[in-house]
């Protein structure tokens, strides 16, 4: 996740998305925790989503959905899955209005567990997976305001993942306490705006994981922050960057091969008219300044992911008022190519990327939120078919790619935004 009124959510599944937290601990860095929240059994350590830490020559392509990096050799999910195809699960209550979504393996058990950000209740609610394709009943965890997104990581370096709830008014950090539990919020007092959308990577290179954030005033006022993390669960101001207006979201990942982490923020302008804006990043927890280009859609959703066979990151972006989704190829230096439409989908919400037919090529996932769940299937050269989409609830709004039921193939867990609660596809 995700946002307030129109506001998204974050980058892959692999998560959502992510969208993002990736890091290797070949050395055991916090104990076992590195075997703890290894996922794909290749003895590395990964969180939720987001850019890939592990120097293993897949740093550029950035794509960590579901606690998985899809373009590392040694991975073995979605070895054989049916051209994406889906069983539905049991869809399981949470708070009223969850609009932000993250997974990962909350107590240790390995399986994957889910949590949502609500923003009518005021709560996270947390459920614990089965390991067979189901959510226990949700357990909700009070917030001091509404709760707009949630990411899943580790910020204290203790091995057991945390939650980082962005919400009206700041930012709060839940330490997680290995058995599927958390503690109490702890206010971040670096942001006081609404913060609609929060990416976990380590942007200075001390192997702490960083946040970048988008906060806004519901207005006129509109910054992407970094807050550099001190290892025990705290944070520091790093560098702020002033956003344009509408600026609902972001994704990170290294758009011009020097290694360090760059930013692309999305920006809302009117009905047929949006941008998105780059900022390189000099390795150090600072970032030049947003530097936007116009597309012909209100973006307000985006996603970073290797879509073709060149090293180069590419941009997706989707829209909560135009159809069907935006690709951009990306030069490799930090700009991106002319946009072409994947169409199937009236307005999105929340994209995510990730390989959901075993072929071998990234596929498009997207919270479609009136026509469902919808998925492009992708093709090596960065082109999509139509979406096929598949209702399961009421208002899909933010999503995360995991594997629910240790199967190796991706499932979907959607938080319905109207419906009040998630919604499960098992991918077939």
């Amino acid at each position: 996740m995700k946002t307030g009124p129109l506001f998204l959510a974050l980058l892959l599944i692999l998560p959502l998305l992510t969208l993002a937290c990736a890091k290797e601990e070949d050395d055991g860095g916090s104990g076992s925790s590195g075997l703890k929240l290894d996922r794909d059994g290749d003895g590395k350590r990964r969180y939720p989503w987001g850019p890939d830490f592990d120097d293993d020559n897949d740093a550029a392509t950035q794509e960590v959905l579901g606690g998985r990096d899809v373009n590392d050799a040694d991975s073995t999910i979605q070895t054989s899955l049916n051209v994406g195809t889906f069983t539905a699960g049991t869809n399981v209550a949470v708070g009223q209005g969850p609009r932000g979504i993250d997974s990962a393996d909350f107590n240790n058990d390995g399986n994957i567990d889910v949590a949502t950000a609500d923003q009518n209740t005021d709560t996270v609610s947390v459920m614990l997976g089965d390991g067979m394709g189901g959510l226990g009943t949700a357990s909700a965890i009070s917030l001091t305001n509404s709760g707009y997104t949630v990411c899943a990581c580790d910020t204290n370096n203790d091995g057991k993942i945390d939650l980082v709830v962005g919400k009206g008014g700041g930012l709060s950090v839940l330490l997680g306490n290995g058995n599927g539990t958390f503690g109490a919020e702890i206010p971040d007092t670096n942001v006081t705006q609404s913060v609609v959308w929060v990416v976990a990577a380590d942007f200075n290179g001390d192997d702490n994981l960083d946040l970048a954030v988008v906060d806004s005033n519901g207005g006129s006022s509109y910054f992407v922050r970094c807050l550099l993390g001190v290892g025990d669960g705290t944070f520091t101001l790093g560098d702020t960057l002033t956003a344009s207006a509408s600026c609902n979201g972001l994704s990170v990942g290294d758009l011009n091969g020097d290694t360090n982490l760059d930013i692309v923020a999305y920006q809302s302008i009117a009905s047929n008219s949006g941008a998105y804006g780059v900022a390189l990043g000099n390795g150090n927890g600072t970032f030049g300044t947003l530097s936007y280009t116009a597309v012909s859609v209100y973006a307000s959703w985006g996603h970073l992911a290797q879509l073709n066979s060149d090293a180069n990151l590419d941009l997706v972006i989707g829209s909560a008022i135009n159809t069907g989704v935006l690709v951009l190829l990306g030069n490799g230096n930090g700009t991106f190519g002319a946009p072409t439409t994947v169409s199937g989908v009236a307005t999105t919400n929340e994209i995510r990327a990730a390989d959901m037919n075993g072929d071998g090529n990234l596929d498009l996932v997207v919270a479609a939120q009136s026509d469902g769940v919808g998925i492009a299937l992708g093709s090596a050269s960065g082109t999509f078919g139509t979406f096929s989409n598949t209702s399961v609830g009421t208002g899909e709004f933010a999503l995360t790619v995991c594997d629910l039921n240790n199967d190796n193939k991706w499932d979907v867990v959607c938080a319905n935004i109207s419906g009040d609660d998630v919604g499960i596809l098992i991918g077939d």
